[in-house]
């Protein structure tokens, strides 16, 4: 089974295997991935905005295709750290709000996981397509980030905590 780890600016579209963001800070990893097809497509990029190459990423791994049902979408990452200068802080807040209006352009409500970090928090997004577990690592301690089932969808407020 394949291993692949992304650095920065690195993305990466419908492999099989282990797919792992690489460590995020400020970056933020938004993984899309097939269980149907047991695939994952993820880009690994330091901040999200007009100019970056998420819609990109977005229209290469949907294949052009909005609201595309059987896809589940992980976004992690983005830790605002306190010690940041207040116009790298702007900066990270922005890439967050981008992220979270340009998602909901291309998949339906209950396809989205968003989780974002909290400061200084260093995360992971590991997706092992042969098994499907989607796992979140905070700082060496990993969460399974999987749907209890698709008929009921799991939804995460912007700190990352599920919302019953």
């Amino acid at each position: 089974m394949e291993t692949i780890t992304l650095d920065q600016y690195d993305e990466c579209y419908e492999k099989k295997g282990i797919i792992m963001s690489g460590g995020l800070g400020p970056c933020i990893a938004v993984a899309v991935f097939n269980p149907k097809k047991k695939t994952v497509s993820m880009i690994h990029h330091p901040s999200m905005y007009p100019d970056t190459p998420l819609e990109i990423f977005l229209r290469t791994s949907t294949g052009g295709v909005r609201n595309k049902t059987g896809l589940e979408v992980y976004v992690v990452g983005c830790s605002i750290d306190n010690e940041y200068e207040d116009d790298m802080k702007a900066n990270y807040v922005r890439s967050r709000e981008y992220v979270e209006v340009v998602l909901p352009e291309w998949f339906h409500k209950n396809q989205l996981n968003i989780h974002w970090a909290k400061p200084n928090e260093g995360t992971e997004l590991l997706i092992d397509t042969t098994t499907s577990e989607v796992i979140k690592t905070v700082n060496g301690i990993s969460t399974h980030l999987n749907k209890a089932s698709p008929d009921k969808p799991q939804y995460f407020d912007s700190n990352g905590y599920p919302i019953d």
